[in-house]
């Protein structure tokens, strides 16, 4: 045979082969009838079996019929697509024309975004809630429902939120409402709730919700965060600009004991998607809690029909990277079966809690609970028996305060979420809420990433606020809290230095701004905050080896060794978000913000921070009366001698081996990058590395080759190759530190920091 022919008859039962599979449907599904009016749908892999076809609306919209369809080749799709075909409806808000004793306007028979309604009170009745409402684009009233109150009664009236009706008029001790929602909504919160001797009613104030409604980002992030707060919270709520509550993210409390349950659904019903975006979530928030005082235990499972173990809470490491780690090697796959059994997983969680409880841990011991699922199950029955089993376990413990101990969360993820399900099984507790779902469920990550709120941890070292979403006018202060300005008389003479807090009571900074004996007066200021002085005891406290003519028969005119020095204040600084100490190094503080183990030691947490050639550092910088934060490289090992060795370049210097000893850290001069350098005032300042939300001190600025700021007149000159500025090394300052700043023999009116050897 010719091979032409050959060729041909080759090419010809291939081409049959690809229509034979194309036509039969085995790995093919077809869009024919799917498509959306008004919107448009995604798949998550062409149209290849297994993938999963997604509908999605506009703002203000909403799928109908909301469904995740799954490609099942042959050209099937599970559930079929409706022969009416799918459309984009506008969201529309429950009625809100229940208004005891009291007019809404305008009535209507329906209310969709952007509708707007008013509202007032009869003669004789207070009004509390928002006088007016707006339709949201997710189906929800702005604002708090409208209540009038006669003021006759124990507790205030609860009101009846909008889509829903009342039973229950009585409003003294013990008397109780219940609530019910119109058809087609579903209640969500305390279906009952009982007026307490304190003025306040159990529970949670219940919704109507239907399928459509979601929650916002900015909805989630703060109903959550309140949730927590009185559990995990190191002080209560700081108040914002206007003398409100922050309500914003998650607080953690130093020194907490916490356990924290994670589940994730891998059932039928959870996409690839919807799992990744709920892996992310929990990967952000281990990320987030590791940096803080709190050290947790996490049991994280994944679970369908069967339960699997990822993470054991009895695990003896409790270490965040191991944590991350083994989360990190879970893939997307149906490996604990494709049905649902919620059941299962809180039947897990409760025979954890239960073997704690025999063996007494769990007497101080916070409880949280987050589930990431769509709330189906069809199997193993309602999850609710076993979740009042964990409750009840708690009150053993705890007795009447046990819901402090306890708080369950639920994230609706997928495609339909089981409300009715979820609201079985999550906490409900006053202005509380336990249950969000998103419209679209991959902003949780970002949201995830942002949801602890450290402005209220005021006694964590180094914490500074992220710059997303804050007016940079109020976070100046926030960027630099720790910050202040020394000025120092002597006599007629003045200078100034800068200085960090490092605990309520002290200031480091460096020795050489005291060395005129005859001080007149020192002043310690907080820059950006108005009445900021602080008094200060006016003898500081300067290292005993600290001689700034020791070497000058060695061809060193000013020798800075040992340049540091502690300002005691007369009382301690009021911690706020504006003011908190930076971490040093070789206390507890600053091991757990670097991220390590408690039991990590000072040499091993030097070896981690400053183990590369170059380090990337900052330090904040003045200049006319503005701030800068500038960036740095700590030249080490094999690039440290060059670096030293340009100490020679300034005056009155001869031999660089005599001025630069062990004990200082190098930055400046072009070789990674053009870096910045310091100005005249900033001596005495932090040199501080960043680790994510945390800075932690590792030198004191205390000279340089040139101020190039005087000569140039500005604030941030480049440096040239040879420009460079020495830093004490708070790594080899720690005897000084762990004696003034440390635990004492003798009792002390400050509290001191803990080190470690």
């Amino acid at each position: 045979m010719r091979p032409e022919i050959c060729l041909t008859l080759i090419c010809s039962l291939i081409l049959c082969l690809v229509c034979s599979v194309v036509s039969s449907g085995v790995s093919v599904c077809s869009t024919d009838g799917m498509s959306i009016r008004g919107g448009e749908y995604s798949l998550s892999n062409g149209l290849n079996v297994g993938s999963e076809l997604l509908y999605h609306c506009p703002d203000g919209y909403y799928p109908y019929p909301k469904h995740m369809h799954r490609c099942l080749g042959h050209n099937r799709w599970s559930p079929s697509p409706s022969r009416r075909g799918s459309e984009c409806r506008v969201m529309t808000c429950p009625n809100p024309s229940h208004l005891r004793n009291g007019d809404v306007s305008p009535v209507q028979s329906q209310y969709v975004v952007g509708d707007q309604t008013t509202y007032g009170c009869y003669d004789g009745y207070t009004f509390a809630g928002s006088a007016s409402r707006v339709c949201q684009s997710n189906g929800r009233w702005s604002g708090d429902t409208p209540i009038c109150d006669h003021g006759s009664g124990h507790c205030r009236d609860p009101g009846v939120p909008p889509g829903a009706k009342r039973h229950g008029n009585m409003l003294d001790i013990g008397d109780r409402v219940t609530y019910e929602c119109s058809f087609g909504l579903m209640l969500l919160g305390s279906k009952e709730r009982m007026c307490l001797e304190g003025g306040d009613w159990s529970g949670t104030e219940p919704f109507c919700y239907s399928k459509n409604n979601y929650d916002t980002p900015e909805e989630v992030s703060k109903y959550f965060s309140t949730s927590l707060e009185n559990r995990l919270a190191i002080s209560g709520l700081g108040d914002n600009t206007d003398g409100q509550q922050v309500q914003r993210s998650i607080q953690m409390r130093q020194g907490g004991k916490l356990h924290i349950y994670i589940a994730l659904d891998t059932s039928g019903s959870i996409s690839r998607d919807n799992f990744t975006v709920a892996k992310n979530c929990v990967e952000a928030l281990i990320n987030q809690i590791s940096f803080f005082e709190v050290i947790p235990r996490y049991g994280i499972l994944s679970f369908a029909s069967e339960v699997n173990e990822i993470v054991d809470i009895f695990s003896p490491s409790s270490h965040s990277d191991m944590v991350l780690q083994k989360l990190n090697n879970v893939t997307y796959g149906k490996l604990n079966g494709t049905g649902s059994n919620l059941s299962k997983v809180f039947k897990k969680i409760h025979h954890k809690m239960a073997v704690f409880k025999e063996r007494k841990e769990l007497e101080d011991t916070q409880q949280a609970i987050l589930m990431f699922t769509d709330g189906k199950t069809n199997m193993g029955g309602s999850a609710e028996p076993t979740v009042i089993r964990i409750r009840n376990l708690m009150e053993e413990i705890h007795g009447i305060n046990w819901q402090k101990y306890l708080d369950i969360y639920v994230f609706g993820v997928g495609a339909e979420i089981n409300e009715e399900e979820i609201n079985k099984l999550v906490s409900k507790k006053d202005s509380e809420r336990h249950f969000y779902k998103l419209k679209d469920d991959t902003k949780l990550t970002s949201l995830f990433k942002k949801i602890i709120d450290e402005s209220n941890s005021i006694g964590l070292c180094g914490l500074t606020w992220d710059r997303d979403g804050v007016d940079l006018k109020a976070f100046k202060r926030q960027e630099y809290p720790w910050l202040v300005k020394i000025s120092v008389d002597v006599g007629s003479e003045h200078s100034s230095c800068m200085g960090a807090l490092v605990t309520p009571r002290f200031v480091l900074t460096a020795a050489h701004c005291f060395r005129e004996k005859q001080i007149s007066s020192i002043k310690v200021k907080f820059p950006d905050q108005k009445d900021s002085e602080m008094p200060v005891e006016q003898k500081p406290i300067i290292h005993p080896e600290y001689d700034v003519f020791k070497k000058k028969d060695k061809g060193v005119s000013e020798f800075y060794d040992y340049d540091v020095a502690l300002l005691k204040l007369d009382s301690d600084v009021q911690m706020s978000k504006y003011t908190r100490p930076i971490c040093i190094p070789c206390t507890i503080s600053s091991i757990r913000a670097s991220g390590l183990h408690i039991s990590t030691t000072c040499k091993a947490q030097e070896e981690f921070l400053l183990n590369q050639n170059s380090v990337p550092a900052r330090f904040m910088s003045e200049w006319n009366g503005d701030m800068y934060e500038k960036d740095v490289q700590i030249k080490l090992k094999e690039k440290r001698e060059s670096c030293i060795k340009d100490a020679e370049e300034a005056e009155g210097i001869k031999n660089y081996t005599e001025a630069v000893t062990k004990n200082f850290l190098c930055t400046g001069g072009r070789e990674d990058q053009v870096e910045d350098v310091a100005c005249k005032g900033d001596s005495g300042g932090a040199l501080y590395l960043k680790n994510l939300k945390r800075r932690i001190q590792v030198g004191v600025i205390s000279w340089g080759v040139k101020d190039l700021c005087m000569s140039n007149n500005i604030p941030k000159p480049p440096s040239t190759a040879t420009t460079r500025d020495y830093h004490i090394n708070l790594f080899r300052m720690q005897k000084f530190l762990k004696e003034h700043l440390g635990e004492k023999t003798y009792e002390t009116d400050y509290e001191p920091l803990k080190f470690v050897d």
